[in-house]
């Protein structure tokens, strides 16, 4: 199944009633194919890899992460639409690939790690964005 359509069977079974799948889905492909490579069509043609462990090279496995944490943590029903939403993944790429401080420095070495299982990626990107809106917080 490509990303595209791994986003919109996410979002039917776990997003808020109301909210357009497959619009939200595209735009939110859309936004991290334009932030992350140069290539549209290998972004949205890539394919998701069930149960596979996580690699921060492989697109379909950044905009799966990026996108189910989205929807999954997501409290603003209005940022689906705004044009916040992009700085909203911006934000979400950074902590991804630099960790907790990414906005402060860009170090490699602490973003998520590459080859853990896809749950436990998930996990620690859902925990270092918390920590990246409190970073005196001491978890």
């Amino acid at each position: 199944m490509n990303i595209l359509d791994y986003c919109v069977k996410y979002h039917t079974e776990n997003g808020r009633l109301g909210e357009p799948s497959a619009f939200i889905s595209q735009r939110i492909c859309n936004l991290v194919n334009d932030l992350i490579s140069s290539n549209p069509s290998e972004t949205i043609n890539s394919p998701h890899r069930e149960n596979a462990t996580f690699n921060k090279n492989n697109f379909g496995d950044v905009i799966s992460i990026i996108f189910e944490v989205f929807v999954d943590t997501n409290n603003n029903p209005y940022l689906w639409e705004s044009d916040e939403l992009k700085n909203e993944i911006q934000h979400m790429l950074r902590i991804l690939f630099f960790g907790p401080m990414g906005e402060i420095h860009n170090n490699i070495n602490e973003g998520v790690e590459n080859d853990i299982p896809y749950i436990e990626a998930k996990a620690m990107l859902i925990k270092y964005l918390d920590k990246s809106h409190n970073l005196l917080s001491p978890y």
